[in-house]
């Protein structure tokens, strides 16, 4: 897959882990916006990156699976700003404990899920018309990753 150098690419959960290593391979070649719930994760993820820092935007401290977090996330980009790729990495993915109360079992489960399968499908919602002028302005398909 070749993405355009002028397009976006954003990375949820940028902070730590694989969404660091994306964020700092990206940013190699485009400007990466990336969100996290934990801002001095996202600024070590800046300042760690060997290859252009200044690549790197970031929006912190962003929970997805909240919606107005997502409306500022997006808000984050830049109006005209057309999206190559939206990696959605950030995710819950401790199963609990079955000695957890039923009433915290439930809670962990209903977050859980707002931000596994809610929030990504959100997301692209939110981003489909970036993604749309990456597609008019290149004439190549703009993608969505599922990482979890």
């Amino acid at each position: 897959m070749t993405l355009q150098p002028q397009s976006w690419v954003v990375v949820t959960g940028g902070g730590t882990g694989i969404g660091r290593a994306l964020v700092h391979h990206f940013s190699r070649t485009h400007n990466v916006l990336t969100c996290g719930r934990r801002e001095i994760k996202l600024r070590e993820t800046k300042s760690q990156a060997m290859n252009n820092p200044g690549n790197i935007h970031f929006c912190a401290p962003i929970d997805i699976s909240k919606p107005q977090d997502r409306e500022r996330l997006h808000g984050c980009l830049p109006q005209s700003a057309s999206v190559s790729l939206l990696i959605q990495n950030a995710a819950i993915g401790d199963p609990g404990y079955v000695e957890d109360t039923r009433e915290s079992m439930a809670e962990h489960l209903e977050d859980a899920f707002r931000t596994n399968v809610t929030a990504p499908l959100a997301l692209v919602q939110l981003f489909l018309p970036n993604l749309r002028e990456y597609h008019r302005k290149s004439k190549q398909s703009a993608r969505v990753l599922h990482l979890g």
